[in-house]
Formats: structure tokens, C-alpha cells, sequence
């Protein structure tokens, strides 16, 4: 680890120092939306700086023994092996299955705004917390070698969707049986939620997936102290941070379950010492220094505002803590099959909670701290508290439901007084139980996330020529920019006024997400309402990306217009 360490240290220093940011500048410079000056020379500063730590690292760095006897797994055999494979093959066919479906407003808005970019310029351009860095630059390869196609742009979020599958069983091994890992395994495997957004060009599988790995890594640099671990819990993190910064939310649970753990541990003061100082010089302060280092190019631009830009709705509901819950609770509905698996679902995870704090309360701090945190931020500041934003702790939500669901079948078996490797098959019940429902919710997993090309479909079928289409609102990116339709774009109830004044014949209109157009425009739905009747709405499996249409009631005479 030290000649790795000190090799690191080696080249990113010289990078640092023999790269010229003058002549970096002038080349990002020769590309659209190129990065500022100010953003070059911070990021060879913190190369520098990363550079130098590593080889302070390596100097001090002492051979270590292998404490791999401190990670408690219990003995798995063979045949769970078998059984994961054969899950995630079988995710990999759910996955893949109708992958081309449906593209919606955030995917459209990631594809408009970044996969022109070449990819190394995807790396240094944030003009928008729409770009999830690392998600955008593997889909901009993705494009790159298998062409430019809906499909193309979800390949990597079905590659870390799968990831996840493996990593969330690698992370219950730790604090769990493996019947249980591979239960929690088989449940993302099947979940609607899972699924979805395996299938969704963004970055939310990516969050979920170096949240399990960074947390499995954590959890066995506690427990054996071991500095390669911390190394490989800072790499993974940062990972997931360079993804979208969300995550550090997460980090922040890491952190004060460290001190958790260092504070209340059994053994030796001196051991404890070393203990916190390992975690603190191998792993949380590389994970800073790497996040810098990952986001130092585009600082300018985030602290210019780019990352609050796309997630502040004023006083849109987007912002009210009992919309997000609301909504929430709706999409768990349909992904547990209905309100009374949902009551179910809450009260086994109350049992999983309570079992946890008793033995190991990983997984609860890595679920209940960042999501409250995030919670109380977001609501501070007026920002989006769209329930994805939550996603990347589903793991742990998964791990705890299944192990309260186990909890309450060994009880039923000490009941029932079974015999062991019955009251082993008992356990497994009740989670088993919990797929199955799981899956019943797939029937509604492939519809498409919105329906623009129906749309469109549906209304160029219905267009008379003499016809004007008003696309209002935000569905002029859709509709004008990534579909390229000739349609007139409307922003108040004025201009829809005037459209249909001069309008030679009847008028359409069309627009998404109604919760923003109620909020930001309620003069358009007022109007919409007096001077339209709604022809079609288009269902989705986003929540709330509704597609209305709407053709007004009364077309103006010749006269009324002004004509001759």
C-alpha cells in the first residue's frame, strides 16, 4: 500500500506542477461552455495538495496485519453463491426489457444540455445540478459506442442498477445472515422503485450503488481497523459524490456513526486512539480531498449558483414537506401493491429498526440521519423535495424491512416450536411474502415514464390545417427543443390570449407536470379552465408527469380578430 500510495502522490504532483493552466485554459476555452481560468488553477492546487498528502501518507504508512476474523460473516454456503447469480441474471432481464420506453423531462434536459459535449468537456462543465457528473460522462460513452438512442443513454444506469443488487448483499453480509443478504437482494431485485430507475438516464442507481459499497467498506475499516479499507471507503465515496452531491448527506451519517463507534468502543484506549486517527487520515479526509479535487474545475460555477439553479421552485408545493411525503407514500402504494402492504411494510420496518439498535445500528444511522438532514436543508432553503432525491438510501431500507420481516418469522417459529431447519424455512416467510408483492407491482413498472411521443402521436393524427398547437411552460423543451415540433410556445395567459385571437382556427394546448404549472401559473389554469376543455391526459409512471391536452371551446370570428 505505501509504493501505491507514494506512486499516487508522485503523479498527481506532477501533474500539479508540469501541467500550465494557461495552456489548459486556452484549450478548454477552444470548447462550448469551456471552464473558467479560476476552476483550472484550483484544480491543479488540489491535485498538489492530494499529490502531497498521499506521499505523506506512504512516508508514515507501517505494514499492518490482515484482521479480516474482525468482519463476523457467517458462514454462507456454495449454494448462496448459485442464488445470487441467478438473481442478478434475473435482473439484468428486467432491466433490459423495454429499456427504449418512454424518455422523460429530466433525461430530455440532461440529453439537450450535455451529450453534445465531448466527453472530457462533460467532466468540466455544471451548468446545472441537472448534470450528474459522473452519470453524464459514461452516458456520453455509452452514445459514443452504441449510438445515439434512448436505450444508449440508460445502459449505465442498468450496469449500476445491477451493481447495486451485488453490493446491497455484500453490505447485509456484514450485520446480517446470508439467507437475509440474498432476501434483501431478491426484494431490489423485484422492486418496482429499483427497476424504474435502473432503467432512468440519471444517476440515482450510481448513488445507490457506491452508497452500499462505501458503507460496507466503512463498516469493515471500523471493525478491523485496516487503512487499505478506509483508502478504499474514501475512493467510493468520492465516487459517489463526484456523482451528485446529495450523497454527502450519507457522508455525514458515516461520520457520526465513526465517532458513534470510536466513542463507545470496548477496546483498549490506546487502540481506540490509533482506531479514530486511521479513520480520520485514511479515510475521511482523502474523501474530502478527492471531492475537492473531483469538483475544483466547475467550483466557480457551483458556487456561482449553478447548483441551486434547477432546484429552487419559490413557492411552488415541489417545496412542501407534506406534498414530498404524499408523494412518497403514493409511490410506495404502488410499488408494495396497495395501502395494506404499505401498513405492513412500516410496521416490519419498525421491528427491523428496534432489532438493530440492539445489536449494530448501521444501517438505521445510514438511513435516518442523512434523509433528516436532507429533510431540514432542503425545507430551509425553498429546494425540490422530490422523493428520487432520497433514493440513494433505499438500501438501507431494504436491509432493514428485511431483517424485521425475519425477526417476525423466527419468532413465529419459536412459537410454533419448530425444529431448526424448519424454523429456518419459517423465517424466510414472511420476506418471501414481501416480494411477492413487490412483483405484483410490476405490471405497472414499463409504462412509459412520460408520454411525449404518444402525444405527439395522438395530436398530429387530430391537427386540422388550419390548427395552432401551444406548447405552455416547461413542455417547450420537449415538445420545441428535443422533439424539434414547429409549435407556437406560450409562458403567460396573456400570450395564450393573444394566440387566440389571431388563431385561424382552434387552438391546442398541451403541457406537463401540472403541480409546477398550478403552482408557477395559476392565470394559465384559470384560463385553461374557462377557455378549454381537456381532450386527453396522458398517465406516466413519473408521479405527477401527467401530459394534458387541451382544445379551447371557441374559436374568434374573423371579425373579433380584427379581419377583413
Amino acid at each position: 500500500m505505501r509504493l501505491g500510495l507514494g506512486i499516487s502522490g508522485l503523479v498527481l504532483l506532477g501533474i500539479a506542477v508540469f501541467s500550465s493552466a494557461d495552456g489548459l485554459t486556452a484549450q478548454q476555452a477552444a470548447l462550448p461552455g469551456g471552464a473558467s481560468e479560476t476552476g483550472f488553477h484550483l484544480f491543479l492546487i488540489s491535485l498538489a495538495v492530494l499529490g502531497l498528502y498521499f506521499i505523506g501518507l506512504a512516508r508514515f504508512t507501517a505494514p499492518e496485519a490482515q484482521r479480516d476474523h474482525l468482519l463476523h460473516f457467517d458462514d454462507a454456503p456454495p449454494l448462496a453463491g448459485k442464488l445470487l447469480l441467478g438473481i442478478l441474471l434475473l435482473g439484468l432481464a428486467l432491466r433490459s426489457y423495454s429499456l427504449d420506453t418512454g424518455i422523460w423531462f429530466d433525461e430530455m434536459l440532461m440529453h439537450v444540455g450535455y451529450m453534445s459535449l465531448e466527453p472530457l468537456e462533460i467532466l468540466t462543465t455544471y451548468n446545472d445540478a441537472n448534470n450528474h457528473i459522473l452519470y453524464t460522462f459514461l452516458a456520453r460513452l455509452s452514445i459514443e459506442a452504441f449510438g445515439d438512442t434512448v436505450w444508449a443513454i440508460r445502459v449505465p444506469a442498468v450496469a449500476f442498477g445491477l451493481g447495486s443488487i451485488a453490493a446491497i448483499y455484500a453490505f447485509s453480509r456484514r450485520i446480517m445472515s446470508w439467507r437475509e443478504a440474498l432476501m434483501a437482494a431478491f426484494l431490489l431485485t423485484v422492486s418496482f422503485h429499483h427497476i424504474w430507475f435502473s432503467q432512468n438516464a440519471r444517476g440515482y442507481t450510481a448513488l445507490l450503488f457506491f452508497s452500499l459499497v462505501s458503507s460496507m467498506y466503512l463498516i469493515d475499516a471500523i471493525r478491523t481497523g485496516g487503512k487499505g479499507r478506509w483508502l478504499a471507503y474514501a475512493v467510493s465515496a468520492a465516487l459517489g459524490a463526484f456523482t451528485h452531491l446529495t450523497i454527502g448527506f450519507l457522508f455525514i451519517g458515516h461520520f457520526l456513526y465513526f465517532l458513534f463507534r470510536a466513542a463507545t468502543s470496548t477496546r483498549r484506549d490506546e487502540s481506540k486512539a490509533t482506531g479514530f486517527w486511521a479513520g480520520m487520515g485514511y479515510g475521511f479526509v482523502p474523501l474530502g480531498l478527492l471531492t475537492i479535487a473531483a469538483y475544483a474545475i466547475v467550483l466557480p460555477d457551483i458556487l456561482g449558483g449553478a447548483l441551486l439553479s434547477t432546484g429552487l421552485q419559490d413557492d411552488s408545493e415541489w417545496t412542501n414537506p407534506i406534498w414530498a411525503i404524499r408523494e412518497l407514500v403514493t409511490s410506495l402504494q404502488i410499488g408494495f401493491s396497495g395501502s395494506g402492504v404499505l401498513l405492513v411494510g412500516g410496521f416490519v420496518v419498525l421491528v427491523g429498526i428496534a432489532s438493530f439498535l440492539r445489536r449494530d445500528s448501521a444501517a438505521v444511522a445510514f438511513l435516518v440521519i442523512p434523509c433528516g438532514l436532507a429533510v431540514l436543508l432542503m425545507t430551509s432553503i425553498g429546494y425540490t423535495l422530490f422523493p428520487r432525491f432520497f433514493f440513494f438510501a433505499m438500501g438501507f431500507g431494504v436491509v432493514i424491512v428485511i431483517h424485521g420481516a425475519t425477526v417476525l418469522g423466527q419468532v413465529a417459529a419459536r412459537v410454533l416450536d419448530l425444529e431448526p431447519r424448519k424454523a429456518a424455512l419459517v423465517a424466510l416467510l414472511p420476506s418471501l411474502l414481501l416480494v411477492a408483492g413487490s412483483v405484483l407491482s410490476l405490471q405497472h413498472v414499463y409504462f412509459p415514464k412520460q408520454s411525449y411521443a404518444q402525444s405527439i402521436a395522438y395530436l398530429e393524427e387530430r391537427l386540422q390545417p388550419a390548427d395552432t398547437v401551444a406548447v405552455i411552460g416547461v413542455a417547450e423543451l420537449p415538445y420545441l427543443t428535443y422533439y424539434g415540433k414547429d409549435w407556437s410556445h406560450v409562458g403567460s395567459a396573456e400570450e395564450i390570449e393573444a394566440l387566440l385571437q389571431r388563431a385561424p382556427g382552434r387552438v391546442w394546448a398541451i403541457y406537463t407536470l401540472p403541480v409546477q404549472l398550478h403552482s408557477a401559473h395559476p392565470d394559465i389554469v384559470a384560463l385553461l379552465e374557462s377557455r378549454f376543455t381537456t381532450e386527453m391526459v396522458f398517465y406516466s409512471s413519473l408521479g405527477g408527469g401527467e401530459i394534458v391536452l387541451s382544445l379551447s371551446t371557441d374559436t374568434p370570428s374573423a371579425d373579433d380578430r380584427g379581419l377583413e
